[in-house]
């Protein structure tokens, strides 16, 4: 939080009030602005406001992590282009062990399986319990694969990833496919109409009436031939 975080300093008659704000403004009041331009990093108060003496000052200290992770996030951060001017630093008497920061590369494909193994270990030999235990990503669909392979390995978890997931459009279309190839007898004609749409081939859109009866290749295949000689016209 301290990589993005900026607090405003408002004096008032009964002495001064201290507001902090991050880069999507959610903890700010709602007439506080953050410029999208500057990334997050302009933080503006009202138009007029009568605070003379209002000032802005970067929380730089971070509470919660060992001196190494503090030091690769702010190289990390260190490439954004634009990003709040301070210097980040750990709280005095954080952990000073290099080995709380590590790097492991795996091969594609075996992020999930490597996770696993790494979360065993950690609780299995080193007797960390799985709630100080925490698996981030970039983006949450990622979770999906190590969240499948730790609970097949018996590991109790809390995941931001629920069935949602598989609602949306890429993963429903992946699904549709992998459901069609394992089944060819057993079609499902909203499979059809999702692997129609995805790609895109520039199918029209009143061939999806020809899906409806469609539960086997050979009705597919009896629909593509009766679509073939039939126009909107017709």
């Amino acid at each position: 939080m301290s990589h993005t975080t900026t607090t405003l300093t408002l004096p008032g008659p009964t002495g001064a009030a201290g507001l902090a704000g991050d880069a999507s403004g959610g903890i700010l009041p709602a007439d506080f602005r953050i410029s999208a331009r500057s990334g997050g990093s302009d933080f503006s108060p009202p138009a007029g406001l009568p605070a003379p003496g209002a000032g802005a000052a970067a929380l730089e200290v971070n509470y919660r992590c060992a001196e190494r992770i503090v030091s690769a996030a702010t190289s990390l951060l260190g490439y954004n282009r634009v990003r709040v001017g301070k210097r980040i630093r750990p709280v005095a008497g954080a952990d000073p062990d290099p080995g709380a920061f590590e790097i492991r590369r795996h091969a594609a494909g075996e992020a999930a399986t490597g996770v696993t193994e790494l979360v065993s270990t950690w609780r299995m030999e080193d007797g960390v319990d799985s709630e100080q235990i925490a698996i981030l990503v970039r983006v949450n669909s990622l979770l999906l694969g190590p969240q499948i392979a730790l609970w097949n390995a018996g590991v109790p978890l809390r995941s931001s990833v629920g069935p949602e997931l598989l609602d949306r459009a890429g993963v429903a279309a992946a699904l549709a496919w992998i459901r069609l190839a394992v089944d060819p007898e057993g079609l499902i004609p909203a499979d059809l109409e999702t692997v129609r749409r995805r790609p895109s081939r520039g199918f029209p859109g009143w061939i999806s009436k020809w899906f409806v009866n469609c539960r086997s290749v050979s009705n597919l295949r009896a629909a593509a031939m009766h679509a073939s000689c039939w126009s909107p016209r017709s």
